[in-house]
């Protein structure tokens, strides 16, 4: 392989990355580097085998609360006064005053209905205890008080030891939208109320975010989110411990509240919902867990959606507790028709589905699974998206006696329209979607072959075997290209010159969960293509366009973005020959 890259003019293997950048290999002057679009945030399996959602703190000014932005009631903020928990001088003072009443500092924001949590770094000084709250508009949902010299709390909340006398605590609670405050409290104790005699907190790193605490993210004049924020390429480690692109076509969430099962949003039947009961396949304590009740009828939970017809995939994060089989269903309200499948959290394996049913489990971090299924076309209007629980492996829905305790963890509800599930798209109080990926280079003809070349790409797991571009070469139309495709299962390359085909092999089956290597080698009437170390064919009556542009996932006017992930791509400016094809190409 050393030669090979010493041949190449052009080596991607994903590694580095910028905003709406993936970076080349070779050549290293940046002229290889491919621009990636996606107008949109998305979600990928980051080294450490999580799921890495974008992440955003809602809260302006989280390190400078004597700044306008937080207003004062009975307290001040002196700025940069000690130590903060990064080891910067930024951590302020909060200070009472002699008042007879709360003491607080506040920021006025717009909020997002559901679950919220407020947190902040605290730490005591000459006084030792404080409280913070959120007021939705309507209502005041308050923490209990935290003691910053012991680590603990009367009341509602939580308090994590953060170094050198920090604690960050925070409050996690169900707010309606609108306008409101995010508070922070200065107490005696007791109460939040009281007489104050100029006594004092440190604080630091104030957080407003949607669903539970997660690591902290400092903000100035704007909210500030991280993680796969648009533009932002997603080098994806789902089964690997290598980086590979990914490059999705764009989906929708059609589940709502995708992790809080506790809405009414999701009917219950025969069973309840225990909030943020277990770590999730994003590392924090957002998991659900699912749990019957004493009845001896199903134990389930759905919701039932407007989605029109067509084929629909269905996935949901699941783990094991004292119940280990999980059924999930897509049902066709009119005709009523179940499409279901019945999966094994112990052993993670599908046991049985219905027909026309396309069952998949995958493991996911923490214990869980993903476990997915995809539907027949439907034809009615509106389908259900449900999750029953059984007690042993029969291939229809069962009905048993439940015992009130016992249960199963749930994570990520995902439906939506298409033949295969696309990574996880998170929901709150509407679906969401997440733009198609797209990468490319353009004026790049000096290391494309223009009269000779061979283009080589290493995939895994193209999702949609029916129509899927892995690379199109082109001169930023498609009348002059070259391209590679899945097509009906196979692998195939074509060329054209003028709109019309000079090159054509039809030939080479993939797998939509495997790996697959091929090469394309060209010159004039002398095309071969390898797939996995086989020279799967030639054509020999074909000339070679001239072309300047690369694009990976599609074509020049946008089509064919159906999801793969790139783990090499190589272009030689020379006809390498079918045996060094072979030997690339070689698994």
């Amino acid at each position: 392989m050393a030669s090979f890259y010493e041949d190449a003019s052009l080596v991607v293997i994903p590694s580095g990355y910028k905003t709406s950048k993936i970076y080349a290999e070779k050549p290293t002057d940046g002229s290889g580097d491919l621009t990636f679009t996606r107008a949109s945030g998305a979600t990928r399996v980051g080294p450490n085998g999580l799921i890495e959602k974008v992440r955003t703190n809602l809260c302006l000014q989280s390190q400078t609360f004597e700044n306008a932005s937080w207003q004062k009631y009975n307290a001040t903020a002196t700025a940069n006064t000690t130590t903060a928990p990064d080891g910067t001088t930024t951590a302020d003072t909060l200070t009472d005053n002699t008042a007879n009443d709360i003491h607080v500092t506040y920021q006025s924001l717009s909020l997002t209905a559901g679950e919220n949590t407020i947190s902040v770094y605290a730490k005591a000084n000459t006084l030792s205890h404080a409280s913070i709250y959120i007021f939705d508009g309507a209502n005041f949902f308050s923490s209990g008080i935290f003691n910053l010299s012991n680590g603990t709390v009367s009341g509602a909340g939580s308090i994590v030891s953060a170094g050198n006398g920090w604690y960050r605590i925070s409050f996690t609670t169900t707010i309606a939208s609108g306008s409101g405050n995010v508070y922070i409290a200065l107490s005696n104790g007791s109460t939040i109320s009281y007489a104050g005699t100029g006594q004092s907190i440190y604080v630091w790193g104030y957080q407003l975010e949607t669903g539970v605490a997660t690591d902290y993210i400092p903000t100035t004049t704007a909210a500030v989110s991280v993680g796969p924020v648009s533009n932002v390429p997603r080098l994806d480690y789902l089964g690997s411990s290598c980086p590979r692109l990914l490059l999705e076509p764009q989906r929708t969430n059609i589940a709502q509240r995708s992790e809080d099962f506790s809405d009414s949003y999701w009917s219950k039947f025969n069973t309840t919902i225990t909030v943020n009961a277990t770590t999730s396949p994003d590392g924090y304590v957002n998991a659900d867990k699912f749990v019957e009740n004493t009845a001896n009828n199903f134990h389930s939970m759905d919701s039932t959606f407007a989605s029109g017809t067509g084929v629909f995939t269905a996935s949901i994060y699941a783990k094991q507790s004292e119940r280990r089989y999980l059924r999930l269903n897509i049902t066709e309200i009119t005709p009523a028709v179940d499409h279901s499948a019945l999966f094994d959290l112990q052993t993670g394996t599908v046991l049985n589905f219905t027909t026309g049913v396309t069952a998949s489990i995958q493991s996911a971090a923490n214990g869980f699974y993903r476990v997915i299924i995809t539907s027949p076309a439907l034809v009615g209007g509106q389908v259900r998206m449900a999750t029953l629980m059984q007690t042993t492996t029969s291939a229809s829905p069962e009905t048993y006696l439940g015992n009130g305790t016992s249960g199963m963890f749930l994570w990520g509800a995902q439906l939506e329209a298409g033949a295969y599930a696309t990574s996880y798209i998170p929901t709150l109080a509407a679906s969401v979607t997440r733009v198609a990926d797209a990468a490319s280079k353009t004026g790049i003809s000096s290391l494309i072959g223009q009269t000779e070349g061979t283009i080589f790409f290493s995939i895994s797991e193209s999702f949609d075997l029916s129509s899927t571009f892995i690379a199109q070469f082109d001169d930023g139309t498609n009348s002059n290209r070259i391209g590679i495709v899945i097509s009906s299962g196979l692998a195939e390359f074509f060329s054209q010159v003028g709109g019309s085909t000079v090159a054509q092999v039809n030939a080479g089956a993939v797998s939509s969960n495997g790996a697959f290597k091929c090469a394309l080698a060209y010159a004039n009437n002398d095309y071969a293509f390898a797939v996995n170390g086989v020279i799967v064919g030639t054509d020999t009556s074909g000339a070679v366009p001239a072309t300047s542009v690369m694009r990976l996932g599609n074509d020049a006017n946008g089509n064919g973005v159906k999801g793969a992930k790139y783990e090499q791509a190589l272009l030689f400016p020379t006809r390498l020959t079918n045996a060094q094809m072979q030997e690339l190409t070689s698994l």
